[in-house]
Formats: structure tokens, C-alpha cells, sequence
């Protein structure tokens, strides 16, 4: 992934946040990023079923708004931050762009065990 690999993070947590389906421009700016880097990171979301594109605005999962799922989300984010720190080397030479591909693939990992109900 390129530079600045929590870009796709930012761009899940500001669709989370919007209250209806939000526009590319509205996006860019609550996301703090470039629309080509919004741009970039979509499909994938979108492919990975993170994000649903309607129209022209883009949403996310309905379970994701909810309180319980976001209760859910932010104790399994504990777990997943213990998790993070056991399994992470770093090294002099681990780079940034590194460590956010680490994280963001294992938060990925995260999200789609708990959506299929792996996680409990």
C-alpha cells in the first residue's frame, strides 16, 4: 500500500461518522485527505464490504452505527492493540509505511472476523 496507508482507516472512520451517506468532496474534507487518496482507497473498501457506495455517496454498514457494535468495536480494539504490540517487531530499519500496512491488515483481518461472527 502507498504512503500514508491509514488513509484508508481515516477514510472508514469519517463515513462511520457522517450521519447519512456522504459525497467524495464532503469525504475529502472529514477525512483530512485528497480526493485522489480518498479515490484510491474506495474500491477496496467498498470490495472488502466495509463501505457501500449509493449513487454518488458513500455509507457504511448499518451494524457499524450502532452503540452496541461500537461498544463491541472499541473493547475488541483493546484486544486488538494487545494483540498489535505481541506480534509486532519493529526494528531500526521498519519503516512508517511499514507499520501502518501491519495495522491496517490486521485491522482489516479484525473487521471481518467480527462481521462473520468469528469474534465474541
Amino acid at each position: 500500500m502507498p504512503k500514508g496507508s491509514n488513509a484508508a482507516l481515516k477514510v472508514v472512520f469519517a463515513v462511520i461518522q457522517a450521519k447519512s451517506p456522504i459525497g467524495l468532496n464532503q469525504l475529502s474534507k472529514r477525512a483530512h485527505l485528497a480526493k485522489s487518496l480518498v479515490l484510491y482507497h474506495l474500491p477496496r473498501l467498498i470490495q472488502d464490504g466495509i463501505i457501500i457506495k449509493q449513487g454518488k455517496r458513500y455509507t457504511c454498514q448499518p451494524f457499524y452505527k450502532h452503540k452496541d457494535t461500537r461498544e463491541d468495536l472499541a473493547d475488541a480494539a483493546k484486544v486488538l492493540i494487545t494483540m498489535l504490540t505481541k506480534e509486532l517487531i519493529i526494528t531500526p530499519d521498519t519503516t512508517e509505511d511499514e507499520l501502518s500496512e501491519h495495522i491496517l491488515q490486521n485491522t482489516i483481518t479484525f473487521i471481518r472476523l467480527y462481521k462473520e461472527g468469528l469474534l465474541q
